[in-house]
Formats: C-alpha cells, structure tokens, sequence
C-alpha cells in the first residue's frame, strides 16, 4: 500500500476524520478557502509551466520595467485563466470571480516581481538573451513534481521542486495562515516525506525543504535530519494500521480543530460512527492513500 504525504500530514492533524473520509467514505463539503487555494495553486502551476517560454521572450536590451511589465500581464492572464476553470466550484461556495482574483492577485504579483528581478539581474550579469539566458538561470522550478518509492512505501506531489546544479530542494506553497515562527507540524511533516522519497529516486541527500505561506509572503526553511525521517517511517505505519481498522480512533481533544471541520456532526455523533463501523465489510474497503 502506497502512502501519500497529505495523508501523513492528515493523520497527524487529525486520525479519527482521516478515518471517517479512508474508511468509511464520508466526504466533507467543499469550503471557500479550499476553491480560492486551488485557483491559486493552479496558477502557479500555470506559470512554472510557461516559465521557460516566458524567460526566452524577453529581449536582451529590455528594461526591468519592460520586464516586469510583460511578466505582470502574462500572469494575470494565468489567473484570470485559473479562475474561470474554477467558476463553478467558486459559484458553489459563493465566491464571486472578481473576488478570487483579488484574492490570489498580491501572491502573483509578487511571483511576477520577484521572477523579472530574476531576469533582470541575469541579463544585466551575463549580457545573454533566449535559450542562453534560460541555460544560465537557476534554479530551474518543476511544478506538480511527482514522487514515490516503494521501498518506502510513500508518494507525494510536490507543489514546486527547485533544481539546482548540484541539489533539490522542495517547496510546499501554502494559502492558509502562517505560524508566529517554524512551520505547522503537519507541514514539517509533508516535506520530510517529500525529502525522503527524493533521496530514495535520486540516491542524494536532500538538506533542507522550504514552506512558502503565500498569503504571508514568508518562506520558512525546514531541515531535513534523521529524526525528522524516522517520524516518517513511523507515522506511515500507523496510517497503514489506521486503514486497516474497523474500530474508529477517538476524537480529538483539540476542539479548536473541530470548529471549522466539515464532519463535525456526523463525527460527534457517536451511535452514527458506531453503527457505520459495524457495517464495514473489509473485503469491498479500499485505503485510499
């Protein structure tokens, strides 16, 4: 059985709802924050896609204006892209299109200024244009990367991989709130578990990971040690075991954790859990990772 690394990251925030959606199926409705981070992400994918294409347009005597300039309305065309791919997802949970943009907007102009001051910088340093600017640039960004070892046992897609000359590094992009300092445990986690399965695929080691709260606009660098690997073999075990269960774990004492949960009255109803659980026939479960 193949483990993804959300599913890690969900076991820890909270088992028994993992176990409510693995194991007995039950789907929790769709939220706004999580339609306006899928027009986000989606954007960003778009643009890491074009990015080659976008680097290799611009003119060697351009100015950083002009740059930014074409940078700014290429990436706004993505948006505007993303949010009418997600019209009806946004109509089901009330969120009109003008405000989706405007809610993605500062992240991607600011993806936007960042990557023309990339460019600029590069021309400026080595006097080159097209393919030869492409080749100098690094790091190079994969978006939508997709891991998995089976030795392990785990699999992941990561949001975004900068390969370096001589590393990778992977970036989780996050919409939701930053911590005060570090990162959200389940966060540390998800990239320790894309960090193991990439020293497994590329036989090197992989340092460090980054999480990038895009509403913040803050990265946080997470290392990568050896303890934070062991806790990865040792949840992904547990989540096996969890999968396997017909006795549902019991609810969280965080009820902070409960206020925005989706399958709060089903999962605070005991007799319904119960008798779900009993029904179970193991033979037609399927874990899904």
């Amino acid at each position: 059985m193949m483990i993804s690394a959300t599913t890690l990251s969900s076991y820890l925030y909270c088992a028994r709802k993992l176990w409510l959606q693995k194991v007995l199926d039950l789907k929790e409705p769709m939220k706004d924050v999580v339609v306006l981070g899928t027009v986000t992400h989606q954007t960003y994918n778009a643009i890491n896609r074009q990015d080659q294409e976008t680097v290799q347009s611009v003119p060697l005597k351009a100015t950083y204006a002009e740059i930014l300039e074409n940078y700014t309305k290429k990436f706004a065309a993505l948006l505007r892209w993303s949010v009418a791919s997600n019209k009806h997802s946004l109509k089901n949970v009330n969120v009109p299109l003008l405000k989706a943009f405007t809610h993605a907007w500062p992240m991607i102009q600011r993806e936007a200024e960042m990557r023309s001051q990339n460019v600029y910088k590069n021309i400026q340093q080595h006097g080159v244009s097209g393919e030869a600017l492409w080749d100098k640039l690094t790091p190079k960004i994969k978006s939508e990367y997709n891991v998995k070892s089976e030795e392990i046992e785990l699999k992941g897609i990561i949001d975004q991989l900068e390969v370096h000359r001589t590393f990778v590094r992977p970036i989780e992009l996050k919409t939701g709130k930053a911590p005060a300092e570090g990162v959200w445990p389940g966060h540390r986690l998800q990239v320790a578990v894309y960090a193991l399965i990439l020293e497994k695929m590329l036989g090197t080691q992989v340092e460090d990971a980054v999480v990038h709260y895009l509403e913040a606009n803050v990265a946080r660098t997470v290392k990568i040690d050896a303890q934070a690997k062991a806790e990865v073999i040792e949840l992904k075990d547990k989540v096996k075991e969890l999968l396997a269960s017909t006795v549902p774990p019991p609810k969280t004492t965080e009820a902070s954790k409960c206020e925005s949960c989706g399958l709060r009255g089903k999962c605070h109803d005991e007799g319904f859990v119960q008798a779900k659980a009993k029904s179970l026939n193991t033979s037609q479960r399927i874990a899904i990772p």
